[in-house]
């Protein structure tokens, strides 16, 4: 693997100083793990950069940070949900799968990855929905 797998972002604040990175290899899900400490996403911009094939710089524009997260939603999540956490949870629903928002009722403990027990905006309860298909709100 190379660098060119890598796409390495960099976080602005709206005085375009930079405070923060975030990468991601395009061989994997998406892992917006992180980004949620610069709230609120429409005062920071991200760039996108990194390198090609022949080990040459690239670089996109600044985009807003709330139009980018809503692009390139993540997929995953190594983060641990509490009691009353907001959250978008992906649901199978019809044969397809849907992303709905939902409140954390319960973090079950299990031998790898937490599973939840959350109540859905409409006011359903799914108990044991594992960490792979719950996302930050």
């Amino acid at each position: 693997m190379t660098s060119a797998n890598t796409i390495e972002y960099t976080i602005f604040d709206k005085n375009n100083k930079e405070v923060g990175r975030h990468s991601q290899n395009i061989m994997c899900s998406t892992c917006n793990d992180g980004l949620e400490k610069f709230q609120p996403y429409e005062d920071f911009t991200i760039q996108p950069w990194g390198y090609d094939e022949e080990e040459e710089l690239w670089e996109s524009p600044p985009v807003n940070l709330k139009d980018w997260i809503s692009k390139h939603p993540a997929e995953f999540t190594f983060k641990r949900f509490e009691k009353d956490d907001k959250v978008r949870v992906r649901l199978k629903v019809d044969g397809k799968f849907k992303r709905v928002n939902a409140v954390i009722v319960e973090r079950l403990k299990d031998k790898f990855f937490d599973k939840y027990t959350i109540k859905t905006d409409s006011g359903e309860i799914i108990e044991d929905i594992g960490q792979n298909l719950v996302l930050p709100f």
